[in-house]
């Protein structure tokens, strides 16, 4: 269950989906506050708080090995999966993932509309150490590149750079 369905495409070093949710979980965001993901790389941040924040559960959009089974009841299965979408709400979510390659644009809005979530998400182009406040009050999520993603001789300083422009 760990799997949800909606990656079709991943980049070097994808965060998993359920780590994704549990930091939000645990940052204390609120679907209320706008939510800002500056490194978004496969959008997985923006499209796990989208679900969260719309009440989606987890899976609701992908097939189940179990769904094989010759004891499987497809009817039982539909009624169990209807009931879970009347939890779906439609809400004013503001969830801005960014990025700095322009290839991870299609990537993310791929697995946002995979997952039902494209709609949720203002997804562009932008270079984090250029970026301004959205609005007041959010939150802003990062899973920032490291080790041999990174490919830099100073990492020091591109921590030191990013501790700054979040200042």
């Amino acid at each position: 269950l760990d799997k949800r369905g909606y990656r079709k495409v991943a980049n070097e070093a994808p965060l998993n989906e359920v780590l994704a949710a549990g930091i939000l979980l645990l940052s204390g965001w609120t679907p209320a506050q706008p939510l800002v993901d500056p490194m978004a790389g496969s959008g997985t941040f923006g499209i796990e708080a989208a679900l969260i924040g719309t009440r989606t559960p987890p899976g609701m959009h992908r097939t189940f090995a179990f769904q094989r089974w010759n004891e499987y009841d497809a009817n039982l299965f539909e009624k169990v999966r209807y009931g879970l979408s009347r939890t779906i709400r439609d809400t004013g979510l503001k969830i801005y993932s960014r990025d700095i390659l322009g290839r991870n644009m299609d990537i993310i809005s791929q697995n946002a509309e995979k997952a039902g979530m494209d709609e949720y998400l203002s997804i562009r182009k932008e270079d984090f150490f250029e970026s301004s406040p959205k609005e007041p009050g959010g939150v802003v999520v990062i899973n920032p590149p490291y080790g041999e993603r990174l490919q830099m001789t100073d990492i020091e300083l591109f921590y030191k750079r990013m501790g700054d422009t979040l200042k």
